[in-house]
């Protein structure tokens, strides 16, 4: 079937982080299912997976690297397609959505992973890098040795660097280059890197960072980035060599003529030149090919040392050169067209003559090396199968063997393909040189005449192929580059992993092919990548690969290593700055402000008798008690952390003038805790219940934390239930929480009894209104989706229009409040007998009918639904649904909280 591209409502659904919860294996053998529960992967919208392995994961994924996803035509299934990062295939999965928070991926009628969604309410970076830059409420000047001063914080310095003093005459780090310093400077207000840096300015701290007490991570970090930047420059180096490769190439068949000379400079016209020049085009090009093997070879094997973005950076850059690479091409194509156009008849016949015993020379060197090649690899096809069948009984988990004996089968495969497209091509070779040599000399001589004429006619279609390409690379999305890039660098790394493995067997075929290239650059790649061993000479420091250590493209070992960018600031939980600064606001030390917590109860006020109306009367009124709490804090903090209060802190009132902010109509609980999570970034959800969330998000929403509100509104959503869904939906609306309010109002639609709820009559005009269009106008066809993607089921629900949906709902809705079914009336008192005889008949054959119907229905949806359903409820479905399976089943999922 063709596959098309998701809809971007649903492929929006699955971005995000996702937890297996459970492995679903479909076999006897599945004795001891698991080792993935509690295993994490990030789907990002760039294409990427991160993974997350708890320690107590014994067994990995083997899916790993990148995804990407399709839908294929003519169904409402849609796929994930994972690319394996240890062979380069892929692996498709059916992706369902049981709800909104849970998904299942089924490959094939193997194996299905339940995964549930996972809300990161920790995930917003954590810095004071805006009291760097503003310098507000500064009580430390460093200078630079350039003369710039820095407006530093007592406070923040000693919690990131506590081991030196700071307010010591002058300051640490005074007199230190301008551009090291602020590298350091950033890393102790954000703990990471800037953005824009240099590499001597890196260098520099690190030499710095490395001599000075506290620093030592800053100066891990600095020696982490200088190796990446190496990988990446050395990257970016492969690739402009192999523009240097094809420039040669194409300086070799456009040498200009000198305009009004005699000598004949077309290189194709003369014998000698051509062999010549082909032979050296041909080293060029081989030199070329073993560059991008190594390209694809250190991207495949470091990319887990590399950050997302770092990663994105290479990708990015490869594709910019695509475009160069086809303008080159096409340069090359043209320049040769031009030569080969311009030969006479006769030039062409001694082209054709000198070329004869050459051919021969290239046919018999090319037949051997495909003799040595195909039987190189049937050596390694021999080793494969041999080493599986060894292990094959040492591996207890079923769902590791049976991805592993999936991913060995897929291996044997592709193998098995090679060795047989390698040996069908060598018999095609074999038999045209046995035609070839048994033809006369002339007929010789006119064969490769006729080959030059045919390429002269074909490059220009080569020529229009290569512009159409180009203009169809111009519309391709980055994602899908990525993911192409990605599956092609592993493609490529498996088969070098394959041949490193198996190097004894390939060592005559790769030393054949140095001999034959004859160039350094050549040997000196198949030595980096781990094809040959050098035994004359020893490496050089900056080599990129050494020779004992051959490409090893170990998947279990390198898929989890990936580490976050050196210039992104940790999450709250990671950082130490955070709770350094946590412990320093419980211990409420070096406070330069207060907030002044005003809080207004009503408490009894005294009792008052009155005697005026005989006899006395007792009553007590209410009085209001306003209670204030001081709380102490750090203004750059505060400030660093909240834009609202860095605005009154700053403005000029009474607020800066008195360094004290006055806080009303908010518990003096709640806002401690809103302030601890100004210095710590973290909020205690769990021990939280819905209403005091619900509060927090007002505060978050009146003093402008908009990453506060959100993790309060990714808190609530968590407890959506049947009981608190309305109250949720109107807290979501009332504070702009659109995650919350979209997730309220799918929970109603696929819950409607909710709306007999009392608090339906608390929401606002508005979400009346919605939320009763939503539940009476749906229609059952939308209401199927989740139910066709889990059990594979096609029901055809178009038949069904909005005035019966509506009938059924209130049918079952009447039946849900009824304890049982009343037994249909048979006859009627009124009327001679004869027509009560023949009602009566009519009635029991229509009773008939139905009961058949009935059991039919009733017998459909224990298949859909499974024998726990209790029969009185699947009789009032089948019933209210007027016997039609697809309603009931509708229903069924829409009113149950299944």
């Amino acid at each position: 079937m063709a596959s098309v591209d998701m809809d971007g409502g649903v492929e929006a659904g699955f971005h995000g982080t996702w937890k297996i919860v459970k492995v679903e294996v479909y076999s006897k053998e599945a004795t001891n299912v698991g080792g993935l529960e509690g295993v994490e992967f990030n789907l990002s919208e760039s294409g990427d997976i991160l993974w997350k392995v708890p320690k107590q994961v014994t067994q990995v994924p083997y899916i790993v690297s990148a995804f990407d996803f399709y839908r294929v035509t003519g169904t409402r299934f849609h796929f994930l397609r994972f690319i394996g990062g240890q062979s380069g295939e892929w692996f498709d999965f059916n992706a369902m959505f049981k709800w909104d928070d849970r998904m299942h991926l089924k490959h094939e009628n193997v194996f299905t992973i339940i995964c549930e969604k996972v809300w990161n309410i920790d995930k917003d970076p954590y810095s004071l890098i805006t009291a760097l830059k503003e310098g507000f409420f500064s009580d430390i000047t460093i200078k630079a040795a350039s003369g710039r001063k820095f407006l530093l914080h007592h406070t923040i310095l000693q919690a990131s660097c506590p081991r030196l003093h700071w307010l010591r005459t002058p300051p640490p780090l005074t007199g230190v280059d301008e551009n090291i310093l602020e590298v350091i400077l950033h890393y102790l207000y954000a703990e990471c890197l800037p953005m824009e840096v240099t590499t001597e300015s890196i260098q520099g701290c690190m030499k710095l960072a490395s001599k000075t007490a506290g620093l030592e991570k800053l100066a891990t970090m600095c020696e982490e980035y200088l190796k990446k930047a190496a990988l990446k420059e050395q990257i970016f180096t492969l690739i402009n060599e192999l523009h240097s490769c094809a420039d040669r190439i194409i300086n070799i068949f456009s040498s200009p003529s000198v305009e009004g000379s005699k000598v004949d400079n077309n290189v194709v016209s003369q014998p000698a030149k051509l062999c010549f020049a082909v032979k050296q085009a041909s080293r060029e090009a081989a030199v070329a090919g073993a560059k991008c093997v190594l390209i694809c070879d250190l991207f495949s094997r470091r990319k887990n040392d590399l950050s997302r973005q770092e990663r994105h950076e290479i990708i990015k850059y490869a594709k910019s050169r695509i475009p160069i690479f086809l303008q080159q091409l096409q340069t090359f194509l043209e320049a040769f067209y031009q030569r080969l156009k311009k030969i006479s008849p006769s030039q062409s016949q001694e082209v054709a003559s000198y070329l004869v015993p050459e051919m021969k020379v290239c046919v018999d060197l090319i037949t051997r090396l495909m003799e040595d090649s195909r039987q190189s690899l049937k050596e390694v096809l021999r080793t494969t199968s041999n080493k599986e069948k060894q292990k094959k009984n040492n591996s207890g988990d079923y769902l590791h063997r049976t991805v592993q004996a999936a991913m060995h089968v897929e291996e044997l495969l592709k193998l098995r393909s090679m060795q047989g497209k390698l040996s069908e091509v060598l018999l095609i070779l074999q038999h045209r040189k046995e035609l070839y040599e048994a033809l006369p000399e002339e007929e010789k001589v006119y064969a490769l005449m006729k080959l030059m004429e045919q390429l002269l006619e074909e490059i220009p279609l080569v020529l229009s192929k290569a512009d159409q390409l180009s203009q169809a690379y111009g519309n391709l999305p980055m994602r899908k580059w990525k993911f192409y890039f990605k599956m092609a660098t592993s493609k490529v790394a498996w088969g070098l992993q394959k041949a490193t493995s198996n190097k004894a067997y390939l060592q005559p075929v790769v030393k054949k092919c140095c001999e034959l290239v004859h160039r350094d650059a050549f040997t000196q790649t198949a030595s980096a990548v781990g094809l040959l061993e050098l035994t004359t000479s020893k490496p050089e420091p900056g080599d990129r690969a050494s020779p004992e250590q051959p490409s090893q493209l170990n998947c279990e070992a390198s898929m989890f290593s990936t580490v976050g960018s050196l210039m992104t600031p940790p999450s709250p939980g990671e950082s130490r700055l955070a709770r350094v600064l946590s412990d320093l606001f419980e211990s409420g030390e070096d406070t330069d402000m207060v907030f002044e917590i005003i809080h207004v109860k009503e408490e009894p006020a005294d009792i008052i008798v009155d005697h005026t109306q005989g006899s006395p009367v007792e009553t007590q009124g209410s009085e209001q008690v306003e209670n204030v709490r001081i709380l102490k804090a750090h203004r750059a903090i505060i400030a660093a952390r909240c834009d609202w209060f860095r605005r009154a802190l700053l403005s000029g009132m009474r607020e800066s003038i008195d360094k004290k902010i006055e806080v009303h109509d908010i518990d003096p609980d709640l806002f401690v805790q809103f302030v601890r999570y100004l210095y710590s970034g973290q909020l205690d959800t769990p021990s939280m219940n819905i209403d005091q969330l619900a509060d927090m998000m007002a505060v978050s929403d009146r003093y402008e934390m908009d990453n506060l509100k959100q993790v309060c509104e990714a808190a609530l959503k968590l407890s959506l239930d049947e009981e608190s869904v309305l109250f949720m939906l109107s807290v979501a609306d009332q504070f702009h929480a659109a995650t919350l309010r979209e997730a309220s109002i799918s929970y109603i639609g696929e819950h409607p009894l909710v709306v007999q709820a009392e608090d339906f009559e608390e929401l606002s005009e508005n979400l009346q209104n919605e939320v009763t269009k939503l539940v009476t106008r749906q229609r059952p066809d939308e209401r199927l989706t989740a139910l066709h993607r889990y059990k594979g089921l096609q029901y055809d629900s178009d038949s069904s229009d909005s005035s019966d949906y509506e009938g059924l709902m209130a049918g079952i809705m009447d039946l849900r409040t009824t304890p049982k079914m009343s037994k249909p009336r048979v006859g009627s008192n009124s009327g001679s007998s004869e027509e009560e005889a023949e009602a009566g008949a009519a009635n029991r054959e229509r009773i008939q009918e139905d009961t058949g119907r009935l059991d039919e229905t009733i017998q459909r949806l224990k298949e859909v639904l499974g024998d726990h359903i209790p029969p009185e409820e699947l009789r009032s479905l089948a019933t209210a649904a007027d016997y039609d399976v697809n309603r009931a089943i509708n229903f069924f999922f829409n009113t149950d909280n299944r």
